[in-house]
């Protein structure tokens, strides 16, 4: 059952989150190609067929980073020119959420999300290449980072999600505390 659950979690994880890389297990696509790339084993014909390859898997994770959207606005790519909306977004400062019943500071948890497009300056994918040998040794010192800057964006908006969660489940948690209040003592609230 934990085996089941893990795996659950794991695709709602890809789903929520938009992207098809939340851990270096979940992409080991572009990694191999550049390890072949870095194969003395292929000649300079068969690296510029993995370089193609390895192209359209960059250009998929910008479309990925493009096509995620939430509220009809680019989450992914980095500009969080978000407009100001109730329980949304403030300009440039990425999704704000209000918690508690007040606009303060205190009510309201905030959170940046990076660009996550491959040709993006947080994973700088733009200029890989593994036509050559050389080429595809040092993609696969920059892919490292990529993954590990993605892997943590993802556990940073994970641990904002728990966050989220404690809060609304505190704010349940008043809501049920007050009505039993108020059954207890029906005439004790009334206006």
């Amino acid at each position: 059952m934990a085996v089941h659950q893990a795996d659950m979690s794991r695709q709602i994880g890809m789903l929520s989150s938009g992207l098809r890389i939340n851990r270096p297990s979940d992409d080991p696509a572009s990694v191999a190609l550049a390890m072949q790339g870095a194969s003395s084993v292929f000649g300079d014909v068969e690296r510029l067929s993995i370089n193609s390859e390895f192209n359209e898997l960059r250009a998929e994770v910008d479309r990925i980073a493009s096509a995620t959207v939430y509220n009809g606005r680019q989450l992914l790519t980095g500009g969080n020119n978000l407009e100001s909306r109730t329980l949304i977004v403030e300009e440039n400062d990425g999704l704000s959420f209000q918690v508690g019943p007040s606009e303060t500071s205190n009510d309201v948890s905030r959170v940046g999300i990076r660009d996550m497009r491959a040709t993006g300056p947080n994973l700088d994918l733009g200029n890989l290449s593994i036509v050559s040998r050389i080429d595809a040794q040092n993609s696969l010192t920059t892919l490292a980072h990529a993954i590990e800057t993605v892997s943590g964006e993802r556990n940073r908006l994970g641990a904002f999600q728990n966050r989220l969660q404690l809060s609304i489940s505190t704010s349940e948690n008043v809501i049920r505390s007050q009505e039993s209040e108020r059954s207890m003592w029906p005439g004790r609230h009334r206006r």
